[in-house]
């Protein structure tokens, strides 16, 4: 019975050493690395990224987030991509094979959405046709260089390459987004390809390419000719209008004028020849002038390769310009004119903001009046801006609820159709009660580099279609001799009420009062005059009140009435109204008549004084008149 347990035992440990050798053994054979598309580095957002092993079969697993990968990780089945930087590691399995080592890449993403990507948006030869003369005759090839916004690109490098001849093989843009080079041909004549190559990199990372452009133009190599052409023809390069600003105000203030030399079968006389360029206009623009030189003087070149060029510089005052441009030759005297060459004025340099004055509002009911308001504006040189500049109204420290119309331009009619250079129109909408109010208007348009030019400015409210009350308290004063105060006298109280016609009341309204006797006074507590208009020294002017729902009150001590204490209403509620006083003494009126009534003084006939008092409403035409009887009873 034992040796069946010794058997089984045997076997038993013999079965559990296979197995333990079997496992711990490595295979024969080991997986390549997988191998990635891209190297580590720096790359656009978007990119598709791709894992690929050498060896056969092989199931790839994958992972993003810097982990080494294993059985459980993501199999690689398809390019895949990556929005953030990242450490990208894989490994490789097959089975019978010992796996892969890790292999890793990190990619660091760039975002993509670059908005200053570059284009070629024009390349021309000038000219299209040159001679097989081994290089004396050439080609200007010129290539514009934008943004996705179509604003010219300065210092952008182009690069060249030609199928024919020789081109200088690399060029930088200019202030106007151009870049030039010149091409040469040799002996051999046909058709030579110009190729213009721009590459645009990303502003954060100079080494990473986001995209490229390029165009391509013709230039025909002809025999040379054997006799040697005249000039027949002067035509200007430029065919549309030339636009310039005045100087200063813009970098686009001078512009190159260029003509080609044609010979009687409208080919280039590429020998050179002397040409004369003179400003032709009869009364040209302050400061213009052509390379700097007077505007009086003709401008000599020597045309190069059937071309001749000269600068026309801009001065301070906008205008047109015309330009000719002349050649002598054995026989003929040859020109061409350059008319349509137009001077704009600058960018807004100073805004001047202006309103309509008294009587000059338009009634637009419910209590509300509609003014004009404009703004001047003008560059550097005091020039008026250009028809179609812009400007935006505001009212920054608005208390009252005016309205203003925000946009407008220069060139705009005002609702009463008036329209003058430089200046843009808007209205301003106000309630009547708010006449004579301070308002701060605020006008911004675009100065030069596209900075805010602002003007500022405070208006007071104008005064429209007034009317003026005018009352005295009471109608008639009676003196009765010794009852008086010595000297005799006693007064008499002025109300006087404004309203515009649409009955809102007018406060801070200056009323002028004139009296055909009688002096008038100053009495404390009954306007208030915050603009001070009505000193004590100046009775015979009087405020209107402003109207408030509360009354304010406050404590006072008035050193010219010597009175102490209070309180005082300051603000007493009534709408429109103007107070003053006015005194008459017994002495400004005549006797009555001696001869009545002797023996009993009550039938005396008395003296009587009719006295006119006229308010009128200052800076304006506006005025009222009331009348006061006093009556002097005999002593």
């Amino acid at each position: 019975m034992k040796k069946p347990i010794i058997l089984f035992t045997m076997l038993l440990t013999l079965f559990v050493f296979s197995c333990s050798d079997k496992t711990t053994q490595p295979f024969t054979h080991t997986v390549a690395t997988p191998i990635f598309n891209y190297e580590s580095g720096t790359y656009l957002q978007g990119q598709e990224y791709s894992i690929s092993c050498e060896t056969p079969e092989v199931t790839i697993r994958y992972t993003t987030d810097g982990s080494n990968p294993n059985k459980n990780s993501k199999v690689y089945a398809e390019p895949f991509t990556i929005e953030t930087s990242s450490l990208v590691k894989a490994v490789a399995f097959k089975k019978g094979w010992n796996q892969s080592a890790i292999a890793s890449a990190f990619y660091e993403i760039y975002y993509s959405g670059w908005d200053e990507i570059t284009e070629i948006t024009r390349i021309i030869a000038e000219p299209d046709t040159i001679y097989a003369d081994n290089g004396i005759s050439y080609s200007t090839i010129s290539v514009t260089v934008k943004d996705f916004e179509n604003f010219a690109v300065p210092g952008h490098n182009v690069m060249f390459k030609t199928s024919l001849g020789n081109i200088i093989s690399s060029a930088t843009t200019d202030d106007y987004g151009i870049a030039r080079t010149t091409f040469r041909a040799e002996s051999v004549t046909g058709v030579a390809t110009i190729w213009a190559i721009i590459r645009n990199y990303h502003p954060d990372h100079p080494d990473l390419l986001v995209s490229g452009d390029t165009a391509s133009v013709c230039v025909t190599i002809q025999e040379a000719p054997q006799v040697v052409p005249t000039v027949h023809s002067i035509q200007f390069l430029q065919t549309d209008e030339i636009h310039m600003n005045v100087l200063n105000t813009s970098f686009n203030d001078h512009a190159a004028l260029r003509v080609k030399l044609l010979d009687e079968n409208q080919n280039l006389v590429t020998t050179p020849q002397n040409v004369w360029f003179k400003i032709v206009s009869s009364n040209p623009p302050l400061g213009v002038n052509l390379n700097n030189q007077p505007v009086s003087d003709s401008v000599m070149t020597v045309s190069e390769n059937g071309y001749a060029q000269v600068y026309v510089y801009s001065g301070t005052v906008p205008g047109n310009l015309a330009v000719r441009a002349s050649c002598t030759t054995t026989t003929d005297y040859i020109t061409a004119i350059k008319t349509d060459i137009v001077i704009h004025v600058g960018p807004p340099h100073t805004i001047n903001i202006f309103s309509s004055g008294y009587n000059t509002g338009i009634n637009v009911g419910a209590g509300l009046w509609r003014i004009i308001v404009g703004a001047q504006m003008s560059d550097i040189y005091g020039n008026p801006s250009e028809y179609g500049t812009s400007v935006w109204f505001s009212l920054p420290d608005d208390n009252n609820n005016c309205l203003i119309n925000s946009a407008a331009y220069v060139g705009n009619e005002s609702v009463t159709g008036d329209s003058t250079a430089g200046v843009a129109y808007t209205t301003l909408t106000y309630s009547g009660i708010y006449t004579f109010e301070r308002l701060k208007i605020r006008a911004t348009t675009g100065g030069v580099n596209g900075m805010e030019v602002i003007g500022e400015t405070y208006i007071v409210l104008p005064l429209n279609q007034p009317q003026l009350e005018f009352e005295i308290i009471p109608g008639n004063l009676v003196f009765h001799g010794n009852t008086n105060t010595i000297p005799p006298s006693a007064a008499a109280t002025i109300n006087a009420s404004v309203f515009d016609v649409q009955g809102c009341p007018i406060h801070n309204a200056r009323i002028s009062l004139t009296a055909s006797a009688g002096e008038f006074e100053s009495i404390y507590g009954t306007n208030r005059d915050p603009l001070n208009c009505n000193p004590y020294s100046s009775p015979n002017i009087i405020v209107t009140d402003w109207y408030d729902q509360y009354a304010i009150y406050e404590w006072y001590y008035d050193p010219f009435w010597q009175i102490p204490g209070g309180p005082d209403i300051i603000d007493d509620g009534q709408d429109g109204l103007a107070k003053g006083q006015i005194r008459f003494y017994e002495w400004e009126i005549p006797l009555g008549d001696p001869m009545t009534g002797k023996s009993d003084l009550l039938t005396r006939c008395p003296g009587i004084l009719v006295v006119t008092i006229t308010g009128r409403l200052i800076n304006t035409n506006i005025k009222a008149s009331s009348t006061i009887i006093l009556i002097r009873y005999p002593t």
